[in-house]
């Protein structure tokens, strides 16, 4: 298993105790969470992440697809700047953060990046 793939797999101690909610239902086997893990290292990985910048963008984001991801990453928008609500023309803050903005489609992720640098001149 790849160390990407590692970051998606859940500890043992997880993975292997049965839900408190729904106590009918089985334990996933553990060939499935691998498979799931591999499957989802192998997205990232089809936009040139390294496990780092999959941990540093799941630490801010933890549901973020990869390929929002790598539209903000290519952008120049670090995963905590895609954290943060900016404002409109009028002045009003906008309620959802430049990562959920673009993963929605409100905004591009070069729209999010000139928002960002309107808030931050240099």
């Amino acid at each position: 298993m790849s160390d990407l793939a590692q970051i998606f797999l859940p500890p043992l101690e997880i993975a292997d105790r049965a839900d408190t909610a729904y106590t009918l239902r089985r334990p996933t086997p553990r060939r499935i969470l691998v498979a799931r893990a591999e499957a989802q290292a192998h997205e990232w990985a089809r936009f040139w992440f390294n496990p780092q910048e999959v941990k540093d963008w799941l630490a801010h984001h933890p549901r973020i697809q990869p390929y929002v991801a790598a539209a903000l990453r290519d952008a120049g928008i670090t995963p905590h700047q895609a954290t943060a609500n900016t404002r409109t023309p009028r002045g009003f803050v906008h309620r959802l953060p430049i990562a959920i903005r673009v993963a929605a489609g409100d905004i591009t992720a070069q729209e999010a990046a000139a928002e960002l640098q309107g808030m931050n001149p240099s």
